[in-house]
């Protein structure tokens, strides 16, 4: 008789797509089957967004920033920030 894994909480998905996604452009459909319809559940959103953002500027997920607010009024990464014109703290 073969061992299967224990299905993953939503958050344990959240975690791990957060990993997936960190320093990609990749959308949650494209990491699989396995997070099909993920998107939807609170749980895997909030675990998704303790550990990561998608800038809304170039689409590329970051590990949030130390200060854990955005930048300006929107989730957009250090570079797209400056490039826009902002100034960073420190």
């Amino acid at each position: 008789m073969s061992e299967t894994a224990p299905p993953q909480s939503p958050a344990d998905l959240g975690r791990e797509a957060a990993r997936l996604l960190l320093g990609t452009c990749k959308a949650v459909y494209d990491l699989g089957e396995e997070f099909e319809g993920a998107e939807n559940d609170m749980a895997f959103c909030d675990a998704l967004d303790d550990k990561v953002f998608c800038c809304t500027d170039c689409g590329w997920w970051f590990e949030h920033p130390a200060n854990d607010g955005p930048n300006g009024a929107e989730w957009v990464c250090d570079e797209c920030f400056v490039e826009a014109g902002g100034e960073l703290d420190g």
